[in-house]
């Protein structure tokens, strides 16, 4: 018999030990107060993977037809992360952005979503805002994830918080799309339809903000933000960090042109072919990449920069970027490097980051050459031996042949 898995995985911190619990229940205030609870609708995953009204069991469901929302997988657990040993930790590889790379890198993502989505850790009850979470508790689930991850500075440790304010704020919006959206707002109605792992104070609090008029506002405002962007990417839940990685030669990464090439294509399915904008950008990004020698753009050791030909493309078609963010790299650089590259592979003003970068490159290109020179001298030793050995030969031979001369 399989034995079904509990929906969340939650943690007590008691002293420096981390110990995962299982399915937690808040203790009601009083039998009075379960009791109320109890004879509310709650609405739950069934063993099929559906939302459903645990309380319709028996009972007319049509009246109740906007609680049941359609089938999704179930929630990602990542037991086996939970449960790893105190003394030990997992190994992330980090690119020179201080984005995770490589195969952790999918595994500390939905590591960090667990902690997002579970209200035990992280309050559905803050401000709306990332921003205006607590600091210090910002840093206890920083924590949590050091306990399991090597987190390395505070580079990597602003990714960690990044990305886990935004799985927060996805969660928060599931949440009103599947039980706020459907009743119309109507408030009674949405709470009664309380999702079984939100705890009531938290899903009072946010339905609550959800109905306000700052709420409301904001969601407008959120709405006419997201009908702005365009040119969505096609490359599905792999981050542009891997797409880089994954095209990176010999140490030389590519640029953001290749980069958008890449994760901006036709998709498989009729019905979501690439936008019309991201299809002139691409038009425009191969004609310039074809009077490029080698239809390649030099990069000199950096992904992006002031004047590149993805900077070029898209500041033409929507405009230049917003202070604090680049396109093209995903979450984590928040400014470009001060160097312009051009064909001849001038313009390297001495930035460091890029200086670094450079010596990389030149490093690895000396490593290929003194590889080259140690083959070649193998190879004239080589040649030198099977010389020497046909001179020893020859030798023989003419000795050979002295001695039977005089002996006849």
């Amino acid at each position: 018999m399989v034995k079904k898995r509990p929906r969340t995985v939650n943690v007590q911190i008691v002293g420096d030990d981390i110990t995962p619990i299982q399915n937690p229940r808040l203790p009601p205030d009083s039998l009075q107060a379960a009791e109320n609870e109890a004879s509310q609708p709650h609405v739950d995953y069934n063993s099929e993977g559906f939302f459903v009204d645990t309380t319709l069991e028996g009972e007319n469901v049509e009246d109740y037809s906007q609680s049941v929302i359609t089938k999704r997988r179930g929630p990602t657990m990542m037991s086996h992360i939970w449960n790893l040993p105190k003394n030990k930790r997992i190994k992330v590889d980090w690119n020179r952005y201080w984005q995770p790379v490589g195969g952790e890198t999918s595994q500390l993502a939905h590591f960090i979503g667990t902690m997002a989505r579970n209200p035990a850790l992280l309050s559905l009850s803050y401000p709306s805002d990332w921003r205006l979470v607590p600091k210090v508790k910002k840093n206890e689930l920083l924590q949590i994830v050091k306990s399991k991850y090597i987190i390395p500075n505070a580079e990597a440790a602003k990714y960690v918080l990044q990305s886990m304010g935004r799985k927060w704020s996805n969660f928060k919006a599931e949440l009103k799309n599947d039980f706020y959206e459907p009743n119309h707002g109507n408030v009674s109605n949405v709470l009664n339809a309380k999702p079984g792992n939100i705890p009531q104070d938290q899903w009072i609090s946010l339905v609550t903000y959800w109905s306000s008029a700052k709420g409301k506002e904001r969601s407008v405002k959120n709405r006419r933000s997201r009908e702005c962007q365009v040119m969505a990417h096609t490359a599905g839940s792999k981050s542009f960090a891997c797409v880089i990685e994954e095209q990176t030669i010999d140490g030389v990464p590519p640029s953001r042109a290749h980069v958008f090439l890449e994760t901006h294509k036709d998709r498989k399915s009729e019905h979501a072919p690439m936008d019309e904008k991201s299809k002139q950008a691409v038009e425009m990004i191969n004609e310039k990449l074809n009077d490029m020698p080698n239809n390649k753009e030099v990069t000199n050791g950096a992904v992006a920069w002031d004047g590149d030909i993805y900077s070029q493309v898209i500041n033409e078609i929507i405009g230049p970027e917003r202070k604090g963010r680049v396109r093209g790299l995903g979450k984590g650089p928040s400014s470009l490097p001060s160097t312009t590259c051009n064909a001849n592979n001038e313009g390297f003003d001495g930035d460091h980051t890029l200086c670094n970068e450079k010596i990389q490159l030149l490093e690895c290109e000396l490593k290929k050459v003194n590889d080259k020179c140690l083959k070649i001298q193998e190879d004239s030793i080589e040649v030198q031996r099977k010389t020497q050995e046909d001179i020893a030969m020859l030798k023989m031979a003419l000795f050979s042949r002295d001695i039977l001369s005089h002996s006849t």
